[in-house]
């Protein structure tokens, strides 16, 4: 297999295991320890973008040295655009494009479910040629 498929697998795995860490501490935080949503959200993401941060930066791009501040603000500025403007401009477009006939939830999780490979894409070509450029 060719380091480019190699180094797409990790992106997915390490995003996968971002999702997972989001998902369980916002669980965690907001049901069993009774944090308001809002703040265990905000909690849960953190950690999510953190993970992301570190593991992609080492295992996905191969980064190595020091973490520098222009590193860490390119990377959280790119994922904030990609989940804040980004993910809802796509969700709002593909709504205007489904048809009227469909139930809301369908709508809903189709709009949603294209946003979120539209941000994997953004996300993954920024890290690497901007974020993570060697």
């Amino acid at each position: 297999m060719s380091q480019h498929w190699i180094e797409k697998i990790k992106f997915l795995a390490i995003g996968a295991l971002n999702t997972a860490i989001d998902i369980v501490l916002f669980l965690i935080l907001g049901s069993f320890i009774g944090l308001p949503m809002l703040a265990a959200n905000s909690i849960s993401t953190s950690a999510g973008m953190v993970t992301s941060f570190l593991l992609n930066r080492k295992h996905t791009f191969g980064s190595g040295g020091r973490v520098s501040l222009k590193e860490v603000t390119a990377f959280f500025g790119v994922t904030a655009v990609g989940l804040w403007i980004l993910q809802p401009l796509v969700i709002a477009g593909v709504t205007q494009l489904m048809p009227e006939s469909w139930e809301p939830p369908v709508v809903a999780l189709g709009a949603k479910l294209v946003a979120t490979v539209v941000s994997l894409l953004w996300n993954y070509y920024l890290y690497k040629y901007v974020v993570f450029k060697k």
